[in-house]
């Protein structure tokens, strides 16, 4: 007797399928990611060129802050307050920045960097730079320089 079972054979599977020609799926999630990645770095590097003057304006306040430090400089105010003008005219108009004086100049600068807290006496602080003796105002001046530092990496156009 035969045994039916012996003429059987394993079967025969086909070749596993390969990764390569990717689908058009693959291909769209490439190029998408690619245009992404390239958007970003492109993004990135646009927003650090056009905040050079805010990196550069904290060079300054920087260096303003520590001559005042140092005693060097008497009365900061007026360096703080030429160099807030300086970024404001860079941000916005000359037009817009130039006429504005006193109490409009300390409401631009309230209006114009909404998530900073301004001084309630910003106004005076800033007609500290009129003052010929300042050296007993020395916690309004670092209140000012606060403020300045927080207004050149915040206000927004």
């Amino acid at each position: 007797m035969n045994d039916p079972l012996a003429s059987l054979r394993d079967i025969v599977l086909p070749p596993p399928v390969g990764w390569w020609p990717l689908a058009e799926v693959w291909w769209f999630i490439i190029v998408g990611t690619i245009g992404f990645v390239t958007w970003f770095v492109w993004f990135l590097w646009r927003n650090w060129k056009l905040d050079a003057y805010r990196r550069e304006a904290l060079q300054q306040l920087n260096a303003i802050e520590r001559r005042w430090r140092d005693g060097e400089l008497d009365n900061p105010v007026e360096a703080v307050n030429a160099l807030l003008r300086q970024v404001a005219v860079t941000a916005y108009t000359r037009d817009r920045i130039a006429p504005l004086h006193g109490k409009a100049w300390a409401a631009f600068l309230r209006n114009n960097a909404v998530r900073v807290i301004a001084p309630d006496d910003l106004d005076e602080l800033l007609a500290l730079a009129y003052q010929a003796d300042v050296s007993r105002e020395t916690e309004k001046i670092e209140r000012l320089l606060t403020f300045a530092r927080e207004w050149i990496r915040r206000h927004h156009q």
